[in-house]
C-alpha cells in the first residue's frame, strides 16, 4: 500500500541528519489524522533519543488548503544544556 511506503519515506528524511546523536525535541501534527499521527510519534521515538514530543491538531487555514488527513513533523537536535530544561524522559 502507498500509505506505509509513504509513512517510511517521511520518517527517514525525518531522521536522516540525526544519526542518534542526542537528545531531539519534537513535535507532530495532524488534521483529522489521529492514528497516523501516532504512527509517526511511534516510529520517530523509535528511532531517534526524543526528549519530548508535543501533539497538536492542525488549524483550518492549513486545513482548508491541504485537505483532512494533513500531518507532518518538525525535529530540532538539542544541546545537552537545552535537553536540561525539557521534562524528564519517559
Amino acid at each position: 500500500s502507498a500509505v506505509p511506503a509513504a509513512m517510511e519515506r517521511l520518517v527517514s528524511l525525518l531522521t536522516e541528519g540525526f544519526g542518534g546523536s542526542g537528545p531531539v525535541f519534537g513535535s507532530v501534527v495532524q488534521a483529522a489524522a489521529p492514528a497516523e499521527a501516532a504512527d509517526l510519534r511511534d516510529r520517530l521515538m523509535d528511532r531517534l533519543q526524543v526528549r519530548e514530543m508535543l501533539e497538536q491538531q492542525i488549524g483550518p487555514a492549513v486545513t482548508s488548503h491541504n485537505g483532512s488527513g494533513t500531518g507532518g513533523a518538525g525535529l530540532i537536535q538539542l544541546s545537552s544544556e537545552e535537553a536540561g530544561l525539557l521534562s524528564p524522559e519517559l
